[in-house]
């Protein structure tokens, strides 16, 4: 069953109910992602690279600090 919205989305298409907009980065996680056909291509809009930013402290909420990390991490720069 699917437990997300993007999930939702594939799962609904799958099924023929309609057409599903899901981005190329989600897309990829899918193991039938081959079975998806886009449409439209030439009006895909390319949006622009997220950049996230924090201040250097010795006092950061752990919290925060985990974020952090993890984001670094899964960025490939941590």
């Amino acid at each position: 069953m699917p437990n997300s919205p993007i999930e939702i989305i594939a799962d609904s298409t799958r099924q023929g109910l309609g057409i599903g907009r899901i981005f190329e980065v989600n897309m990829a996680q899918f193991t039938d992602k081959d079975d998806f056909i886009p449409i439209l291509k030439r009006h895909w809009r390319q949006y622009p690279p997220l950049y996230l930013y924090y201040v250097q402290t010795q006092h950061r909420p752990q919290k925060v600090q985990v974020v952090i990390e993890f984001l670094l991490e899964k960025s490939g720069q941590g």
